[in-house]
């Protein structure tokens, strides 16, 4: 080797230990509008999260002062129909507003027995059973 390519590649050399000096002294930093940009997303993903519960939140006691609500009309329906099932107010309602009595001694009451019709399923039941005492 020659003095002039000695010469050269410590030139190389030196700059090569430069450049790794001055990566590892100074490292580069990022973009400080690339900082603030991701910090703004986050902030804003955080902020929209909390608004996402704060609304299934309200939406939660609205269903729940709605059920307490529909509970007490359930009670007030089973009230009613409690007081409407009496004997006392099933008589009352037939003597005033249907204007019935009560058969006396020398009454006769008609019962006609008429026969329960069959439903359609009553009638394929026994079409079946035919069918499988022929097999």
């Amino acid at each position: 080797m020659n003095k002039k390519q000695l010469l050269i590649n410590t030139t190389k050399s030196i700059k090569d230990i430069n450049i790794l000096k001055d990566k590892i002294i100074n490292p580069k930093r990022p973009n400080l509008v690339i900082t603030i940009f991701i910090l703004l997303i986050l902030a804003i993903i955080c902020v929209w999260e909390r608004v996402e519960i704060d609304a299934v939140s309200l939406n939660i006691s609205k269903l729940k002062e709605e059920k307490s609500g529909l509970t007490a009309y359930n009670e007030i329906l089973k009230a009613e129909i409690e007081n409407k099932t009496r004997f006392e107010s099933i008589d009352k309602i037939a003597r005033n507003k249907l204007d019935m009595k009560f058969p006396g001694n020398n009454s006769v009451i008609l019962v006609i027995n008429k026969p329960r019709q069959k439903t359609t399923k009553e009638k394929l039941k026994n079409i079946i059973k035919r069918v499988k005492i022929w097999e």
